[in-house]
């Protein structure tokens, strides 16, 4: 529990560290200051601004199971908030399968002798698996039971290994739970026929999002928090985090050129685990943790914007490419988003290429990108090469945390450390290393600012309950 005249510092203002901050200024707290390294607030919920358009880095849409999280969402952007319908296709074969899928599209696509082989496949898959279980779960072992193995190999292992750039049997089986929700072949089944019930979609057919670009909603906490006194430094970027002299947590950061040093009572982490205990081992070096900290590690995007001559490229606003001979995995169009986000007579694309920093991938130049984007661009033939305007590459780091079959040993053994350190709580899909939507983040964020305020042994407590993150459902 802590006093409401000590000092709060939050490192990151993505939805996760805003919303930490919105619930301790309702609470009373007013000595709370961001620091972020970027420009602006968001994060990765953040849209850029070129040439007359507006594009989120990738596809961003509302939605949550989460009524306090609901709530605050209207409370602060509810005259943002619109309904959008959902569209998307995956290209397979050279054709365009819709998804969710619907009997006689996904039977017109793979023939119904291919459908009754994927079913043959389930049925002997689940047999096999039954009479002769695997020595240990990966994300192959968990998708071939759910799916078969013939469809698993003809769709779900290539896509899944093109994106994460991995074999699939490296993979935890709890990348199935965090990035596939489609629940199985038997589901998949009674979705070709039925309406799925409410509460219990496995994929969304309509969606909220903000008018004017998920930035939108980064702005409005901004702009409620300065309000109510909040300070904000962008444009600095954490270097370091050791013991304060006078106060709890002294802040190295890196601002105009200089190094700067701040201490807080207490400190709210939403930057990468990994540097974050990075500059905790600089300071008290744990050979231990050091090798802990090398299993974990997150995947990177390189996002190419394509800038097109025509009013729509198509009416999806999600595209998905398994072809391994494709460099990107995804597309998205920000006006099927909103149509206010780009003139009339012109669209634009992000395509999504994920690598790992420091990978041959990741070296290579923005121009390779470019290039390469556009050439298998009109190769799907969703558009043809005079209509391409321009481009534009945008690059991130830390996308999505790799759950390597052994992460979680390694994971815990963090929070472990991490519990021992008073006055620092990490959250976030970053800070706490798990899969998440932009919902899960807001909800992590108000309740970090509890346990901060209500709980005796708050750290401890936050890092023995970080568990049930994991278990918060995440809706395609």
């Amino acid at each position: 529990m802590i006093d409401k005249k000590e000092s709060i510092a939050i490192l990151g203002a993505g939805l996760a560290g805003l919303s930490c901050a919105c619930r301790l200024s309702e609470l009373g707290y007013e000595n709370i200051t961001i620091l972020e390294k970027e420009p602006e607030a968001g994060g990765l919920a953040v849209s850029i601004h070129y040439k007359g358009h507006v594009s989120d880095l990738g596809p961003h849409r509302i939605h949550s199971e989460i009524p306090r999280v609901r709530n605050f969402l209207n409370d602060c952007a509810g005259n943002l908030i619109v309904t959008r319908q959902r569209n998307s296709r995956m290209m397979l074969d050279g054709g365009m399968l819709p998804y969710p899928p619907r009997f006689f599209t996904t039977v017109g696509h793979f023939g119904a002798a291919k459908m009754a082989g994927f079913l043959g496949s389930y049925i002997w898959t689940r047999l096999a698996h039954l009479i002769s279980p695997p020595h240990e779960e990966t994300f192959e072992t968990v998708m071939e039971m759910a799916f078969g193995r013939a469809l698993c190999r003809a769709i779900i292992k290539p896509y899944t290994e093109k994106t994460w750039k991995m074999k699939t049997d490296e993979l935890s089986p709890e990348v199935a739970g965090a990035r596939v929700s489609a629940g199985g072949l038997s589901a998949l089944a009674r979705r070709l026929f039925l309406r799925e019930k409410r509460g219990m979609e496995t994929s969304l057919n309509v969606f909220l999002y903000t008018r004017g670009g998920i930035g939108k909603l980064a702005g409005v906490l901004e702009e409620k928090l300065a309000k109510h006194g909040v300070h904000f430094l962008f444009n600095a970027e954490v270097t370091g985090l050791e013991a304060g002299r006078e106060r709890a947590w002294r802040i190295c950061y890196r601002r105009e050129g200089g190094e700067i040093f701040r201490e807080a009572d207490l400190c709210f982490s939403t930057i990468p685990i990994t540097d974050l205990m990075g500059y905790l081992l600089k300071w008290s070096p744990d050979e231990r943790m050091a090798q802990s900290l090398s299993s974990l590690g997150f995947l990177a995007m390189v996002l190419v914007f394509v800038r097109v001559k025509q009013p729509h490229i198509s009416h999806d606003t999600w595209l998905y490419f398994p072809d391994s001979e494709l460099i990107f995995n995804r597309g998205y169009e920000a006006k099927n988003f909103d149509e206010s986000m780009g003139p009339e007579d012109e669209s634009i694309i992000c395509l999504e290429i994920t690598a790992r920093t420091g990978d041959s991938l990741w070296r290579l130049p923005d121009e390779y990108f470019q290039k390469r984007a556009v050439d298998d661009l009109t190769c799907t033939g969703i558009v043809s090469k005079n209509e391409i305007l321009d481009t534009h590459v945008r690059r991130i780091t830390h996308a999505y945390p790799i759950y390597h079959r052994q992460y979680r040993r390694a994971l815990e053994n963090v929070y472990s450390y991490l519990m021992r350190r008073p006055a620092l709580i990490t959250l976030g899909r970053q800070g706490l290393f798990h899969h998440n939507n932009m919902d899960h983040s807001i909800y992590e964020g108000l309740l970090a600012a509890e346990y901060a305020v209500e709980k005796e042994d708050a750290c401890a407590a936050w890092y023995r309950d970080a568990g049930k993150f994991r278990k918060l459902r995440i809706v395609d």
